[in-house]
């Protein structure tokens, strides 16, 4: 934090997101977790179970979808999008750029880069986040949830999960051979 924020005693948001994080943490002690410890795919489900999660999630969300708006095209996007996995209306008329995020426990929890809730701000007006939870495969059952707008800390508990890191003194580093 620079000086002239903290004479102004304000908080940029990089600062406030880690002091959230140290405050829950001294709440709840070494038992805190917002993930579900009895999702399987937190606890390691094989890459082909969460691939096939992952499918069913976006089967669930474009029918869901269909339904909601109904004579609207949804258009499901190649995977690993930037932003949005579906679409609803078309590039040059977007009505809505939809995340699918996908789960085997039974609360809505997923996992969200900063990437994709940036993407939430920047489009809030027509962003919606779809959440397919409690999926059971072999039974095609499931619970589903829908939020528009950003993500934020008015309708989500958020917790930051995960640093980027740079070594500063890689000044003295030298290429070097086997």
């Amino acid at each position: 934090m620079d000086s002239k924020a903290a004479r102004s005693n304000k908080i940029t948001e990089p600062e406030g997101w880690r002091l959230y994080r140290v405050l829950e943490i001294a709440r709840h002690g070494n038992q805190y977790c917002l993930l579900n410890p009895s999702a399987e795919h937190i606890s390691g489900d094989a890459p082909e179970t969460q691939v096939q999660i992952e499918e069913f999630a976006m089967r669930v969300g474009v029918r869901e979808l269909r339904q909601r708006y109904p004579g609207e095209k949804v258009t499901q996007q190649p995977y690993d999008n930037p932003g949005f996995d579906i679409l609803v209306g078309t590039l040059a008329n977007p009505i809505a750029y939809v995340r699918v995020k996908a789960t085997q426990g039974y609360q809505p929890t997923f996992h969200l880069s900063e990437g994709e809730r940036q993407f939430s701000i920047d489009h809030a007006e027509r962003y919606v986040l779809a959440v397919v939870y409690s999926v059971h495969l072999y039974e095609e059952t499931y619970k589903f949830s829908l939020h528009s707008g950003r993500i934020d800390l008015n309708a989500f508990k958020l917790v930051p999960m995960q640093w980027q890191g740079k070594l500063l003194t890689d000044d003295k580093a030298s290429v070097r051979r086997l």
